[in-house]
């Protein structure tokens, strides 16, 4: 599929079958002959979007580490973009994949971080606590579209990508600061002034 970046249009150009997931030098193949093709046609290739697929990483790590530059022969692991047909090609991966894989991790492994000479942590329980906080609200909660299915380790929907990018939001993040800075407390459940580095996260 190509899509247009300044006029809104899309065109899908190619299809394969494949037994089995498409090895990475498929990939890496199909990639520079799809792109040689449309330049063939005068289109510019600006970025290539996909998921986090192993081979998909695989193969774009491949194109960036044997992209050769200003005539050095040398392999550069340190770029960001690759080359085909000398012209650079920016990989983006696909966002709500990269949302789903943010609030995977963080349902696994708290994440810290130093800001401002300050340690900040970002923590599930903390989204899991205000979600509980919430729900004694009843009729005036102030996070309607959070249920079991977004901060549930039993019943999260993984493959939700809306699941993801709710539970991440802007709002969900200003409530868990108010409540930290607050120190609400709702049938014993209280959040703790840590969970300003949660909401921190989130903002990012």
């Amino acid at each position: 599929m190509i899509k247009g970046v300044t006029r809104e249009w899309k065109q899908a150009i190619m299809y394969t079958f494949s037994n089995g997931p498409t090895k990475t030098i498929d990939i890496v193949r199909l990639l520079k002959k799809t792109i040689y093709k449309l330049h063939s046609v005068s289109l510019n290739v600006l970025a290539t979007i996909s998921d986090q697929g192993s081979n998909n990483q695989a193969a774009i790590n491949y194109l960036m580490n044997t992209t050769v530059t200003s005539g050095d022969s040398t392999l550069n692991k340190n770029l960001k973009y690759f080359i085909v047909n000398g012209k650079q090609i920016i990989h983006i991966y696909d966002p709500p994949h990269l949302l789903k894989g943010i609030r995977n991790n963080l349902l696994k492994h708290d994440i810290i971080w130093q800001e401002d000479d300050e340690t900040l942590r970002a923590r599930w329980d903390d989204i899991h606590t205000a979600y509980k906080i919430d729900q004694c609200s009843v009729e005036l909660r102030v996070l309607p579209k959070l249920t079991e299915a977004h901060v549930d380790p039993q019943h999260l929907k993984k493959m939700k990508v809306s699941c993801g990018s709710q539970v991440l939001s802007h709002s969900v993040a200003s409530v868990i600061s108010l409540m930290a800075k607050s120190g609400t407390t709702v049938n014993g459940m209280q959040l703790q002034p840590s969970a300003i580095g949660t909401a921190s996260f989130k903002f990012f």
